[in-house]
């Protein structure tokens, strides 16, 4: 199959770093001339994972984007430092947050996190999208 990189990007570990993640994602999808709806739905997870990585994650946090042609199929997938030992979210709500992995999962063909190593590895998660 032939998989290739559309993007690695790191990003400033703070509150813009979604907003600048979906621009630039949504320029180079646009440029390879996926669907409209494929778009949207990567969007939509590349949000998703890094207000994830933001919130609750320590720096840096990077952007990875693959396409496999052959398979029609988009991989997403953010690292971040690992987990902040405070938590990353207490301060909301719990009703808040939390549902942005059920999100990824119902428009995901497959989602999961690998780790580099426990305490300070670095962690990646990924989402695929099946793409039209």
């Amino acid at each position: 199959m032939t998989e290739r990189s559309l993007l690695d990007l790191q990003l400033v570990h703070g509150p813009t770093a979604a907003r600048t993640a979906r621009r630039v994602v949504n320029t180079i999808l646009t440029r390879q001339g996926l669907a409209p709806d494929d778009i949207d739905d990567a969007l939509l997870v590349v949000s998703e994972l890094i207000t994830n990585a933001v919130t609750h994650a320590r720096p840096p946090v990077t952007l990875h984007v693959r396409l496999c042609s052959a398979a029609r199929t988009l991989t997403v997938s953010v690292a971040d430092g690992g987990a902040c030992p405070t938590g990353g979210a207490t301060a909301r709500a719990a009703h808040e947050h939390g549902r942005g992995r059920k999100v990824i999962a119902a428009i995901a063909a497959a989602m999961g996190s690998t780790s580099t190593g426990p305490g300070n590895g670095k962690v990646h998660h990924w989402a695929a999208l099946d793409l039209r």
